[in-house]
């Protein structure tokens, strides 16, 4: 039992395979910082910090809005991959925001 729980959270916490036409799709989009900059304290900050400067997972600053983009639709670091929760605007504007920091 515990080393099905055990495959089951390491299954869980893997990235996602990249959708290459998602992340197309998503990277066409004019993304809005000041928009990406009222999602992002309720949903990033918890773990990368208010500033993007760590918390729990990587550090922000000096990431481009492909890599922004990229990481919340693969869910690197053991980070939840976040195309389920959030429609591509909203994806494209906290990769904005997120070039900001």
């Amino acid at each position: 039992m515990r080393l099905a729980s055990l495959l089951l959270l390491l299954t869980a916490c893997a990235d996602q395979p990249l959708d290459e036409e998602l992340f197309a799709e998503i990277a066409a989009l004019d993304g809005d910082a000041e928009a990406g900059a009222l999602v992002y304290p309720d949903s990033c900050a918890s773990c990368h910090g208010e500033d993007g400067t760590g918390g729990h997972h990587e550090d922000l600053p000096g990431k481009t809005a492909d890599q922004a983009i990229e990481a919340m639709l693969t869910g690197p670091w053991g980070m939840p991959a976040f195309d389920a929760q959030f429609d591509n605007q909203t994806i494209a504007d906290i990769a904005a925001f997120v070039e900001t920091l």
